[in-house]
């Protein structure tokens, strides 16, 4: 606009272009070099629990590197959780993980990725049950879904040592007392049967459980 006002004698132009030509030239005296400072947002309790995760220690939680380092945060968590579950009189914990260190062989459908899966989920469990218990301390009881395979029962007897076996088709006629393990549950009675026995106030933990509803695991479980 001002180079086309600028082709033109200024003798021809309107008064109200020369006074807004003499605006527009007009030089500018004063500036500020401060920065704009925009009021700081403050974060939501949900951001900084996303971003800030809490641990014992009163540092930042590091991710695991190796499989034994998964296993000893997993099985501290989830003494900690029976030691002080969120509701003393139904001690019901629910620990959930990556059975598998490579995660790209997690639900491809494999026979031999559920073979591995199944073999660590196993060797974990045998860990946590004899951490749990102890020869003069509680009893622990490791107890396999009612749709498990007779090999894999096979599996957790050979692996599986210091703690009680069954199946959760047994615990009708089984006196359980101490702690209970449902490894990897997976069927309505296995979660019913889970939580009954939390109910009676017998610890219970279940370990990476699956075909879960909402309605498996009551809001009072607590998560290790």
């Amino acid at each position: 606009t001002i180079l086309m006002m600028m082709s033109f004698p200024m003798s021809t132009l309107p008064l109200s272009l020369l006074l807004l030509f003499a605006v527009l030239l007009e030089p500018c005296t004063s500036f500020s070099t401060n920065p704009i400072r925009l009021p700081k947002q403050k974060q939501t309790p949900s951001q900084l629990f996303l971003f800030n995760f809490p641990s014992g220690g009163g540092g930042g939680a590091k991710a695991p590197t190796s499989t034994a380092n998964r296993d000893s945060a997993a099985i501290n968590a989830i003494k900690s959780a029976l030691q002080k579950p969120r509701n003393p009189k139904c001690p019901f914990v629910e620990c959930e993980f990556p059975a598998l260190a490579a995660l790209n062989k997690l639900g491809d459908g494999s026979l031999r990725s559920a073979t591995e899966a199944e073999d660590a989920n196993i060797a974990f469990a045998s860990k946590l049950c004899s951490k749990v218990g102890s020869p003069f301390g509680p009893k622990v009881n490791l107890v396999v879904s009612s749709s498990a395979s007779r090999s894999f029962m096979d599996k957790v007897q050979k692996k599986v040592k210091g703690a009680s076996i069954c199946s959760v088709k047994d615990l009708a006629s089984t006196s359980v007392s101490g702690t209970s393990v449902f490894l990897t549950p997976s069927s309505k009675a296995d979660y019913q049967e889970a939580r009954k026995l939390a109910e009676d106030g017998c610890p219970t933990v279940i370990v990476n459980a699956l075909f879960k509803d909402q309605k498996s695991v009551p809001e009072s479980a607590t998560m290790a």
